[in-house]
Formats: C-alpha cells, structure tokens, sequence
C-alpha cells in the first residue's frame, strides 16, 4: 500500500506540470544518488586530470583548487536542488527555465538551456570515454612495453566504448539499475581501497609544505604562475557537473521532489570529501614529481600507481579509474536521453525529429532513440581525437562549459524573472537562497570564459583549445535556430494534460487515501 501511495503523490505532481507518467518509477534514493554520483565521477575524473592539475598549478592547485572548487560546486548544486524540488520532471534544467523564465522569456531560456545541456552531457560523456580507453591501453602498454599505440587506435577504442553505452542504456531498468549500484560500490569501495593502497604502500612520503605550499608550472609552456594556477581549475571544475541527473530521472524516482534535490545534494558532499582525502593521500604518496609529469602513457597517472605500489596493485588501480569513467559516461547517456526525450516531447526539435525522437521502447519502456543519439553525438565529440593531441582536456572544457551555462541560466531566471513568484519546494536554501544563487553565477561566468582559454603556449593546431570553437558554433546556431525560427513556433514545455484531468486525479487520490484510512481504523478496532 505504500508503494501504491508514494506512486500516486508522484504522478500527481507530474500531472500539474502538466505530464502524464511514462517512465516506470523504478529508482529509489540509491539509484538517484549514484547516477548523480556516477555523472560527477570523482574516482575517474581525478584520475585523468591529476596530472593535468598538478602540471599547471601544483600540489596548490590540486589541494585548494579542488577545496575552492568544491565550495563553489556545492552553491551551483544547492540552487539546482531548490528548484528541482519544486519542478521534479525529466526535462530538468530546461523545464525549469521554462517556467522561470515566465511568458515573456521562458521558452527563449528553455530553448538555449536545452541546447547547452545537450552539449555538455554529451561532452562529458566523451570525455569520460577517452579515459577508459587510455587506462586499457595502459595496462597494455606496462605489460608490452614495445605495443605499438597511436592516436587513432586510442580513438577507435574509445567509439567501440560508446557502443556498449547504447547496448546497457537500451536494455531494461533492470539492468540500469544493478549497474548503478555497482558504479556506486566502484565510487565509494573502489576508491577507499585505492586511497589505502597507495598511503600504505608508497616507499616514501612528500612533506605536508609540498602537499600544501608547492606551486608547479610544468605544462602551460608561459612564465605566468598565476595563470597557470588558475587553469588547474579544470580538474575539479570538469568533476562536479553532471549531478542534474538526478533531475532527469526524476520522473523515474519514488518520492522524486523529495529523492531527486537530495540525490543532487548529497552526490556533491560525498564526491567532495572523498576526492578531498584521494587527492592529499596521492600528493603525499608522489615518488617523483618529475616522473609522474613526464609519464609517456596514456593515463599519465599509472605512473604515481607504480612508483608508490607495485605493478599488479597498479593495474587495479587504473582499471577502476577506467571502470569509474565508463559508469560515469553510461549514467551521463542516460540522464541526456531523458533530456533529449523531454525536448522532443515539446517539439523542439522539430515537428519531423521530435516525432522519431519521442519514443520509448514497448517492452522496456525506454527511450531507445534518444539514448542511440546521445551516444552518436558523444561520438562525433570523441572524433575530435582522430586529429588533435588534448582530445580530453577538449572534452572537459566543453562539457564543463555547455553543463554550467545549462546550470546557471535556470538559476539566473529564478533570482530574477521568478524571484517573487517562486514556490519553493520541500528543499530550499530559505535567507541564504539569493545569495548562494548570486555566487553561483558568477562562478559559472567566470569558468565560461577561462575554459575557452588556450592551455599550452605556444598555440598551434595540435595544442589548440577546440572548445572555444564548438562552443561558439553551438552559441550561433542555437541563437540563429531560435532568431530565424524556433521563436515562432518553439514555446517551451507542452502541457499533455488538462487542469480538468489533474483535477479529477485529485479527487481520485484523496478518494483513494480516505478509504485507505478508514480501512486502518477498521482494522484497528477489530
């Protein structure tokens, strides 16, 4: 019988944002948190871009760089939690936007938070692609040192990766859900096993002045420290997006604007306070920083793994950074196939495209095309990798960029357009709501324009930062689609039930809790 109520509180609420439900309500906190946790990715994004951090700001650039960012993440998250409470559906942030952007500029927001999103979660479903191929060809290259790697096998790898996404995402809730629960032991079991295995067997240690006070600048190719500091940002910056998956499969949660905002919250706690510990424990553990800079393997990070254990402890190691980075793309695919089905429920993608794209699978109940199309264009992303050497600080910056923009323009209507007309939900930030979300802004802002920035000096084509160009290509043709077209026909979220029929659910589930009720008392008194 509880079941039975929670699914009727659920469907209500959907019902006045004006969806009927079509996904099964299958997930529970646990697998609302771990796609959340699985998306933001903390064992796998730190161990692709350790190195990158620590070559351009130091043991400095990856303690507080992670601490700063960490806080910031937590703001942006927090504000994202306040309206997803309000707004649990499966289009997320750009339902949201939507709705706060009001009549006269909500399906404007709605339109260009859809387009960013898409691209970010694609990105970094990419990015996390390129790493698990680079641990696999590592693990190859320790145990045949005279393999012959090149760029394109490393690429090639990484599509077929992208592949099996489509084949898991595709297959049953069932399925969905055991491999969610797994990501969630690889991300929490796996990374403490790590954590212990290198503080335990590392030969020496470095003193706590370098874990805290050492500045680097190995591999921006300029004298500017400041700067070079200041990248070392992507790290954690390219970590904490991807925690609104918890909104999109909010209309697949029990107790969704209750689970979902919590499963936002608490994904970024935990991620932060255990990368915290992962990253001291590795700084302390570096053997040689030269060494581990100048690593010629594909996950440079193996390096540190076996100057502070041993090969074989290495290697499981750097497999669960691997295995870390494929459950984070597969969950990223997945909440971006609820994204893209929502877009096209509202049409906007189209009559034509929304159409083919508005479909779920008749025995899983899936949406199989959105999920094909969010890896094809995952895949398109991870090409960038046949012709240029930094395909995943490339990856990272335009999936950091794309999902932060998608973050803050949702944010930006609610403290304005919606500032004294938003009803907050069961989560909400109460005094402290404007100020969080101000501060959330300006740091999306600020990475906006620092990750389209070059990385390496001097720039030429291998080297050069990609994202700047893709992310203005999306900026035009999003703006040009919405100038010459979409705004005239494009007016955000379509209700798909009437205030009539919400109404007589009502009645239903109110009906429903009072024969429940005196069912009890009579059960009581007998």
């Amino acid at each position: 019988m509880g079941v039975s109520k929670s699914l009727s509180e659920d469907e209500i609420r959907l019902a006045r944002m004006g969806y009927r439900q079509e996904f099964p309500r299958a997930f529970g906190l646990i697998h609302n948190f771990g796609i959340s946790l699985s998306h933001i990715c903390v064992v796998g994004s730190i161990g692709g871009l350790y190195t990158f951090a620590l070559g351009y700001g130091g043991p400095v650039g990856l303690v507080w760089g992670w601490i700063f960012g960490s806080i910031m993440a937590l703001c942006v998250g927090c504000s994202m939690a306040e309206i997803c409470s309000a707004y649990p559906t499966a289009g997320g942030l750009y339902y949201w936007s939507a709705k706060l952007g009001g009549d006269n500029y909500g399906a404007a927001f709605a339109w260009f938070t859809g387009w960013f999103n898409l691209l970010g979660d694609i990105a970094a479903s990419a990015g996390g692609g390129v790493i698990v191929s680079q641990t696999i060809f590592t693990v190859v290259l320790v145990k045949n040192p005279d393999y012959d790697l090149t760029q394109w096998k490393l690429t090639l790898l990484t599509l077929a990766v992208a592949v099996s996404w489509v084949l898991v995402n595709a297959s049953h809730p069932e399925v969905i859900k055991r491999v969610l629960e797994l990501s969630v032991f690889v991300h929490t079991i796996g990374l403490i096993f790590m954590i212990i295995a290198i503080g335990a067997m590392t030969p020496t240690r470095q003193s706590a002045s370098f874990v805290f006070t050492e500045l680097i600048n190995f591999s921006s190719g300029q004298d500017n420290q400041g700067w070079s500091l200041i990248l070392s940002l992507l790290m954690p910056a390219w970590t904490f997006i991807g925690y609104d998956a918890s909104a999109h499969v909010s209309e697949e949660t029990l107790h969704s604007y209750k689970q979902a905002p919590r499963g936002i919250f608490y994904s970024i706690v935990v991620s932060a306070v255990l990368g915290f510990i992962t990253i001291v424990v590795m700084t302390f553990s570096i053997v040689d920083v030269n060494a581990v800079l100048g690593s010629t393997y594909p996950a440079a990070i193996m390096q540190l793994f076996l100057d502070s254990t041993n090969e074989t402890v290495a290697i499981i190691i750097v497999l669960l950074v691997g295995s870390a980075n494929y459950f984070g793309s597969f969950a990223g695919i997945c909440a971006n196939s609820r994204m893209i089905y929502a877009f096209s429920r509202d049409k906007a993608f189209g009559d034509v495209l929304s159409k083919w794209l508005y479909y779920t699978s008749p025995r899983t109940m899936l949406p199989v095309r959105a999920i094909c199309l969010s890896a094809f264009l995952a895949s398109c992303i991870i090409s960038i990798g046949f012709g240029s050497s930094i395909g995943l600080q490339i990856a990272a910056s335009i999936g950091t960029i794309g999902m932060m923009t998608a973050y803050g323009l949702p944010i930006f209507c609610r403290l304005t357009f919606a500032r004294k007309v938003f009803k907050k939900g069961e989560f909400h930030l109460g005094p402290l709501s404007e100020l969080i979300g101000w501060i959330s802004i300006l740091w999306i802002v600020f990475l906006f324009f620092l990750l389209c920035m070059p990385y390496n000096y001097p720039v030429n084509a291998l080297n050069f930062n990609y994202a700047s160009v893709l992310i203005g290509g999306v900026t035009v043709v999003a703006g040009s689609g919405w100038l010459f077209s979409a705004r005239k026909w494009f007016k955000g979220p379509v209700p798909y039930i009437s205030e009539e029929e919400v109404k007589i659910m009502e009645l239903s589930m109110s009906e429903s809790k009072k024969a429940t009720s005196e069912t009890a008392l009579l059960q009581s008194a007998a």
